[in-house]
């Protein structure tokens, strides 16, 4: 990972807190970013009379600046600890998520949001997690999170489990996974976690199917049950599996789509300045 790349991503929702903070807020008040104006009796507050706005009104209405203070969110990764984020392709699946882990808390503490840590297969790990935290210099902890508790789980059915850790205001949540489990189950997650403002990040690796051979005998296995089959691998079968994928890929993103939450692609490789780029767009 590029030590010198600092991550940079954006909060869709307005934000009903109080702390201050870089991203737009929900209520309005006397500093921050210019909202509207209104008249002085809404908001009666003589430092932010508009002199020009007030002499412009042919009914003589004295008009007040109003602002949209900027606040702060906590910011949560939720990791996918299933077997299937152990897969070793062009990279390590678990090895890309710590270091996005570790972009996502430094990019935290830049902007004065908090930065949290869950991670799930069966069930939370409650020694992956790392509480909301305002610190700086959070990488060796979320490194020794990542050494203690494996991908591993035959599923990853605890990521339901971690609404209780959310509760209070919205969250800013970045969801990472590689997104294996059935489609119906993603549907289910999303719309658990729907009232936070949640980012799936899509962690993939193109060795996964584009290396696949034309010809010859070829063991798959499956990274979640652990069940391995044998395949006589020939042309019109390697396109059908790579045809399966893509139309899944597809699915998904339209699934991602319906829940109002664009995704975002890491694939082979982290581009601090790609997967932001993408997080800015969304």
């Amino acid at each position: 990972m590029n030590e010198e790349a600092l991550l940079a991503y954006r909060v869709r929702q307005l934000l009903h807190t109080t702390k201050p903070g870089f991203h737009r807020g929900a209520m309005s008040g006397s500093t921050g970013l210019f909202r509207d104006h209104v008249p002085f009796s809404r908001h009666p507050e003589t430092r932010r009379i508009d002199l020009r706005a007030t002499l412009r009104d042919p009914f003589g209405d004295i008009h007040v600046r109003r602002f949209t203070p900027k606040c702060a969110v906590d910011v949560y990764a939720l990791v996918d600890l299933s077997a299937s984020m152990a897969y070793q392709g062009w990279a390590s699946r678990q090895e890309l998520v710590r270091d996005l882990c570790i972009a996502l808390a430094r990019a935290a503490y830049r902007y004065g949001d908090a930065f949290g840590m869950l991670g799930a297969d069966t069930k939370i790990h409650e020694d992956f997690t790392i509480k909301p935290s305002r610190r700086p210099g959070l990488e060796t902890l979320i490194i020794d999170k990542f050494d203690r508790v494996p991908s591993a789980g035959a599923n990853a059915s605890g990521l339901r489990e971690a609404l209780p850790y959310l509760a209070g205001h919205a969250k800013l949540v970045f969801l990472l996974s590689d997104f294996r489990f059935p489609l119906a189950f993603t549907d289910r997650l999303l719309e658990d976690l729907g009232r936070h403002d949640i980012v799936p990040i899509v962690i993939e690796d193109t060795a996964e199917h584009n290396n696949l051979p034309s010809w010859g005998l070829m063991k798959l296995r499956d990274l979640e049950t652990g069940a391995e089959r044998l395949l006589f691998l020939r042309p019109s079968l390697r396109k059908k599996l790579i045809d399966a994928a893509t139309e899944r890929k597809d699915a998904l993103h339209r699934l991602f789509l319906r829940h109002r939450q664009a995704p975002v692609y890491v694939t082979d490789r982290l581009d601090i300045d790609a997967v932001s780029q993408q997080l800015m767009e969304t």
